[in-house]
C-alpha cells in the first residue's frame, strides 16, 4: 500500500511527469512514426503539464485501420514496449 500511495503522489506531480515524458521523447527520438508532445516547461508546474499539441488517432479507433496497418502499428507498439523495458 505504501508503495502504491508514493507512487500515486509521483503520478499526480506533473513535474514528475514532465521529466518522465521528456525522458521518453529522447529516447524515441528519431524512431519513425512515433512522437510524444514536447513539454513546454515554463508554461507547466506540479499542478499543470503544458505540452505542444500532436494531431494522431486514438489507439481504440485501431480497429478501423486495415490488417496491415494494425500489424505495422503491433510491431511499433511491441518495439516501444521493449526499449522502455530495457533502455530506460
Amino acid at each position: 500500500v505504501e508503495v502504491a500511495k508514493a507512487e500515486l503522489a509521483l503520478e499526480c506531480d506533473y513535474r514528475h511527469e514532465a521529466k518522465a515524458q521528456t525522458e521518453f521523447r529522447n529516447l524515441i527520438n528519431g524512431t519513425p512514426h512515433m512522437n510524444v508532445p514536447e513539454v513546454i516547461h515554463n508554461l507547466s508546474s506540479r499542478r499543470i503539464l503544458v505540452t505542444e499539441f500532436v494531431p494522431g488517432r486514438p489507439i481504440d479507433e485501431a480497429h478501423q485501420l486495415s490488417q496491415a496497418q494494425r500489424n505495422h502499428l503491433g510491431t511499433l507498439l511491441l518495439s516501444l514496449t521493449l526499449r522502455e523495458i530495457f533502455e530506460l
